[in-house]
């Protein structure tokens, strides 16, 4: 009942040839909808019944992100370092897919006592190891250490929402004291971790305007979420739409959002007084 009628029609298939640090993942296809689970994951129990969530949101209308980058990007901005899709497929998905797991993570939690904690736990504890994170796609040729930063940043984001209290004061205190800026990142992270709202949600419980409505909210917590990593880019988004052609035959829906230069403001604005991160 917690999934509506798509989790009858979902098969689940154990992949032991997928990398330790992808637990599940969900697809389409020949028109059946599929989890593949990595058996090797801290808790599959808890992967399967994540990925029959994305399952449920791509088919009750959640949608798509349709990013476009209008040009010219300032030099100033950190998007001028990098290919605007590294980052579309990299940072920006990442966070997306944190607004939809607060979303539904409490709803696990509470009806079959898991969550991700397990898993993002033994995934930080292998980068912490290593005595490095994941890019996020922020890898650049430019070695500016901005890129660095904001992806040390968007872990910060990744733990504080999905990890332990015990291997998010580990991953903190590793960054704090791992770069001249580590307290400035930290306090990114949180802050950005703070934008996006955590709620216990059964959708399938939900009228359809119910629905379109938490998904206004989705997107509302996600403009918030990039509007706080300091671009120096206008952001904005347009409508919910319903699309003929299915994205990547999973979403029917898509909203548009759009990144142009910013226009000047004058001194007196506050908005001029958005912290970035140093250089």
């Amino acid at each position: 009942a917690n999934f509506g009628n798509l989790a009858n029609q979902v098969k689940v298939q154990f992949d032991k040839n997928l990398p330790p640090s992808l637990h599940g993942t969900s697809r389409w296809e020949n028109g059946v909808p599929l989890a593949i689970i990595n058996p090797q994951a801290p808790d599959p129990r808890y992967v399967i019944l994540h990925e029959l969530m994305h399952h449920q949101l791509d088919d009750m209308g959640c949608p798509a992100l349709v990013c476009q980058l209008s040009h010219p990007v300032p030099p100033s901005s950190w998007m001028s370092l990098i290919r605007f899709e590294a980052f579309a497929q990299g940072l920006l998905c990442v966070l997306w897919e944190l607004v939809q797991h607060s979303r539904f993570n409490r709803m696990l939690l509470r009806v079959y006592n898991c969550s991700p904690a397990s898993a993002r736990d033994k995934e930080y504890q292998r980068y912490l190891d290593r005595g490095t994170f994941p890019t996020i796609g922020l890898a650049g040729p430019s070695g500016d250490p901005r890129l660095w930063m904001l992806a040390a940043a968007g872990h910060v984001v990744v733990i504080s929402l999905e990890g332990t209290e015990e291997m998010v004061d580990k991953v903190k205190r590793f960054i704090r004291n791992s770069h001249r800026y580590g307290p400035n990142i930290v306090e990114l992270g949180e802050r950005i971790a703070g934008l996006i709202v955590s709620k216990d949600l059964t959708f399938a419980e939900l009228s359809p305007e119910q629905r379109e409505l938490e998904f206004q909210h989705m997107v509302h917590d996600m403009l918030a979420v990039l509007e706080a990593l300091g671009s120096g880019m206008e952001i904005t988004c347009g409508d919910l739409k319903s699309v003929a052609q299915k994205i990547d035959n999973r979403c029917h829906v898509i909203v548009p959002i759009c990144f142009r230069p910013s226009l000047p403001r004058p001194p007196s604005d506050p908005s001029n007084a958005h912290p970035h991160l140093p250089s």
